[in-house]
């Protein structure tokens, strides 16, 4: 059984979920607050939607940039990570990496993965070890990691 099909994911709204600013919108700083509520009620992992770049035609569901909505999740993601020790529980782990990339492992059981996200806009060196199972750019799936993440890529390794 994969972990997404017993987990209790919570969805939240950020725009009406919690508002850290006081200017009347919800944003994620007031979601950062809230963590460690969640983590108590046993949530595995967040849903958040929409979050990424919109005119607000439609509450957020009407992307203004599709090719945006991939970075500006993850540099999101990369700040809650870094900011709150609610999201290292579990399996989930934030490893050290170089400034603009995002490095963590998540593990179960004996099965363990390593997540690179590269934000920058160049080939950055990361030291980790395992086999490229996924690229966001297809390249070097199935063999080893050769210890660089391009620009703006995405590897998932099986260590």
């Amino acid at each position: 059984m994969r972990w997404w099909q017993t987990a209790v994911v919570y969805q939240i709204y950020p725009r009406s979920f919690a508002d850290a600013t006081g200017d009347g919108v919800g944003d994620l700083a007031g979601i950062r607050g809230r963590l460690d509520h969640l983590a108590w009620l046993g949530v595995d992992a967040l849903w958040l939607s929409p979050i990424f770049r919109s005119p607000m035609k439609d509450f957020g569901y009407d992307v203004a940039d599709y090719c945006d909505v991939i970075l500006h999740l993850y540099r999101r993601l990369l700040a809650l990570r870094r900011a709150s020790p609610a999201l290292h529980a579990g399996s989930c782990r934030l490893l050290e990496g170089p400034a603009g990339v995002l490095a963590y492992e998540r593990a179960a059981g004996t099965e363990r993965r390593i997540v690179l996200v590269n934000f920058t806009g160049e080939r950055v060196p990361v030291a980790a070890h395992g086999r490229v199972e996924i690229a966001s750019d297809g390249a070097g799936e199935g063999q080893p990691y050769a210890g660089v993440v391009a620009r703006g890529q995405a590897l998932v390794l099986r260590a």
